[in-house]
């Protein structure tokens, strides 16, 4: 009967990670000079503008389209906010961030 008790699998817990780690190793000065931390918003105001200017327009666009006032309106202006604005938006930080870091290397 013993015998049969020392063949069930004995259930381990898993230890948890230490706080201050990163994937099981400890975190060094050489990983946080390696990868720091960005400072700062990522985007510049102008890309805040486009974004919440094309957000606006598709909220204008629903709202319109849900009155049935007028469909081709509502189509365009939702087309233009999701379309157009809002990627350019988002493009526009790559576009800026390698300008900076060109002029701050040069």
């Amino acid at each position: 009967m013993t015998a049969v008790k020392d063949k069930k699998k004995r259930t381990t817990r898993r230890r948890r990670r230490p706080t201050g780690t990163k994937q099981g190793k400890k975190v060094t000065r050489k990983t946080v000079e390696k990868y720091p931390i960005p400072q700062g918003l990522p985007y510049d105001t102008l890309s805040y503008i486009l974004f919440f200017t094309g957000l606006l327009l598709e909220l204008i666009g629903f709202f319109v389209m849900w009155k049935k006032d007028e469909m081709v309106v509502s189509v365009i202006t939702i087309v233009v906010g999701l379309v157009i604005l809002i990627p350019i938006a988002i493009y526009r930080r790559g576009r800026d961030k390698k300008k900076t870091e060109e002029n701050q290397s040069a």
